[in-house]
């Protein structure tokens, strides 16, 4: 009896789907951030220091919703329900993103809260609660946004996964450039779930995760997540620009890669 209970224990070690399920919804998110800070930097009505630039090319159209002429704007992203992939990254986005703006994006305290409207990214449905807060600068006058997700829902043909996480992005490098191609953030922050399987997890990220417009994933970075009743794991963000991700338990060590 003794063997067979470990036994089990290391079949739901080894197929505890919470390090990609967590890791999925951190890149969706974090893709979901840059995709906003994008369109409001360079938005002259929510923001007041804005860099000019085309729409990206995925985009229907975008229009603005207001009762008085000024805040509280909302801004509405519509992609459609065809297969167009966006500038920035190659991704497919289908439906609308609407945001929500109670202030200027680049203001100390404005918060963004962001509804999903049939909003897809590639395979992925997204339902549930984002919001952004513009947390003003840190000591070394660099900006800081917090975002937060509350019961964010990721859905696709195979599973169904729940989200929660506050995590805050240090905007570190191309804040005074003028342009969006160099801008880079460190995150840091923790986050909670449900798995599609009904396993619970905590997770906190030890070492900044960093991302950038060059690339898709999280260039680098380390998270440590706790299955609960399972042993923690460490969760590696691949090098130069890699998809794939390692996990490390016990004696063990796994790669997979985000889609």
């Amino acid at each position: 009896m003794f063997s067979q209970c470990r036994k089990s224990d290391r079949n739901n070690e080894s197929i505890n789907p919470a390090p990609e399920e967590n890791a999925v919804a951190a890149s969706i998110v974090n893709d979901l951030f840059r995709f906003i800070h994008k369109s409001s930097i360079q938005d002259t009505i929510v923001n007041n220091d804005s860099i000019q630039a085309a729409n990206d090319g995925c985009l229907l159209y975008k229009n603005y919703l207001t009762t008085a002429g000024g805040f509280p704007i909302s801004m509405v992203l519509n992609f459609g329900d065809g297969a167009t992939e966006c500038d920035m990254d190659g991704r497919i986005r289908n439906g609308k993103l609407r945001m929500n703006y109670d202030g200027l994006y680049n203001s100390y305290g404005t918060v963004i809260n962001i509804e999903f409207i049939g909003f897809y990214v590639d395979s992925f449905q997204l339902s549930g609660a984002i919001s952004i807060t513009n947390r003003g600068l840190n000591s070394s006058d660099q900006p800081l946004f917090k975002v937060s997700a509350t019961d964010l829902e990721i859905t696709r043909n195979d599973y169904t996964t729940f989200w929660n996480a506050n995590r805050t992005y240090t905007w570190v490098e191309g804040y005074n450039s003028g342009v969006i191609s160099d801008d880079v953030f460190e995150v840091i922050g923790n986050s909670n779930g449900v798995t599609s399987k009904g396993n619970r997890y905590t997770s906190e990220i030890i070492n900044e995760l960093v991302t950038d417009y060059t690339c898709n994933w999280f260039v680098s970075g380390q998270e440590e997540l706790v299955p609960e009743n399972l042993t923690t794991r460490d969760i590696s963000y691949g090098e130069n620009c890699s998809a794939n991700v390692s996990v490390g338990y016990y004696n063990s060590e796994y790669e997979f890669t985000l889609e």
